[in-house]
Order: C-alpha cells, then structure tokens, then sequence
C-alpha cells in the first residue's frame, strides 16, 4: 500500500492499526484513540471539554506538558541545557482539528493517517495525502498551531 503526502517526501514507518489515531500518535500514545466524541467511547483527558475545538485539543495536550510555542516555529530546536524539543503541529478545517503530528529528533515528522500507517514526512503547512486504491485525496486540513514540549 501507498501513501503519498502531496506536498512533501513521505515514508510508511508502521503496519496499519486501528488502535490510535494521529492524536493520540501526536503524543506518542500507541494504545487509545484520542478524540472528545460526545459519547464517551474515545479516550480525553479528564476535565478537558468534550468539543473538537483548538481550545479544547491545547488542553488536552497541555495535560501532556505541551505548551503553545511562541512563535509556531517548525524547526528541530534544542533547550538550552541541550535536551531535544518535542513538538507537535495541530490542523484544523474550518477551525476544527482534522490532524495532528510530532516532530522527530532527526527534524522530519510523523503522523497516523486515520486507521491506516504511520507514515514519517518533511513538515507542512497545508496537508494533503493520496492513498493507493482510494481515488480521492485526503484534505487532513491547514496547520494551526505549533506546540511544545521542553525537557529540562
């Protein structure tokens, strides 16, 4: 099977698994799928509203240890101490979030594509991804925010 990033160099990296999604995958969690579903059936972080807001996916990562990055830079960054910066980059359609991925130390990222693989790409802005055997393209929205996660 094929998975194409449209806009950037991509690479499956995992089999295919319908036990988390790219939320969950966002913060390394291999084991629910993270989502604030009205019913209660997905995994959400305890006090977190329930809604698939912005507001309510920074809360839920803050529960992580996640903070707003200042400045939303895309970049590999190291603490001072020199301690590799996690990041994270949440998208949206029609401000709510479609999509998240995770920066990996070497720069590149990794998202979930749904219940499919996990596939590693080079950061961006708008994404976009053509399945083999599926004949539309995938819009999994516009990056929104950049998050961070600084180990001291």
């Amino acid at each position: 099977m094929c998975i194409v990033i449209i806009n950037g160099d991509s690479h499956i990296t995992s089999r295919r698994t319908p036990y988390y999604n790219s939320f969950a995958w966002a913060v390394n969690d291999q084991e629910r799928w993270w989502f604030p579903d009205g019913f209660e059936t997905e995994y959400w972080p305890a006090g977190i509203p329930r809604e698939n807001t912005l507001s309510a996916f920074i809360d839920a990562y803050r529960t992580e240890h996640f903070e707003v990055c200042p400045i939303g830079d895309p970049n590999l960054e190291f603490s001072p101490n020199g301690f590799f910066v996690e990041k994270i980059a949440i998208y949206t359609i029609n401000g709510s979030p479609s999509h998240a991925c995770r920066q990996l130390n070497t720069g590149r990222w990794t998202s979930k594509i749904g219940v499919r693989e996990d596939v590693r790409h080079e950061f961006v802005e708008h994404f976009i991804v053509e399945i083999e055997g599926i004949p539309d393209i995938l819009n999994l929205g516009n990056r929104s925010i950049i998050m961070r996660r600084i180990h001291h």
